[in-house]
């Protein structure tokens, strides 16, 4: 199931931010995203199974949005340079189809291609 999932994750050609949409602040920085959940880089204040609401800015507007807001639980998290920054995974709560579809389109439209395997949805 882990490698499952780190198959279907896309490295984005662009790095955004991933902001916490309650609180206003920067949780961390898109490292890889599929329809499931993402990980992040240089995350700051975010626990283990603790839930936030992110809210992704996304490179254009797809399906008529510029934002992806969504529920989202931390599953694990990694210290990097002796606890200098860290990464984290989060799983979507739920998205709706509509979000799934607005993942996916982002996945196809701007991540780096991985040779001869094209992206695929659920």
């Amino acid at each position: 199931m882990l490698n499952e999932r780190k198959l279907d994750r896309q490295q984005l050609i662009y790095n955004l931010s991933v902001t916490n949409s309650t609180q206003g602040w920067v949780i961390g920085n898109l490292y890889d995203i599929s329809v499931d959940g993402m990980q992040l880089t240089n995350v700051r204040d975010q626990g283990v199974a603790s839930s936030v609401c992110i809210d992704l800015l996304l490179p254009e507007s797809i399906y008529g949005e510029t934002h992806l807001v969504a529920d989202a639980v931390c599953r694990w998290k990694h210290e990097l340079d002796e606890g200098l920054s860290c990464s984290a995974g989060f799983e979507f709560s739920a998205l709706s189809q509509l979000e799934v579809e607005r993942v996916g389109r982002l996945i196809s439209d701007y991540s780096y291609p991985i040779r001869g395997r094209p992206y695929r949805l659920h």
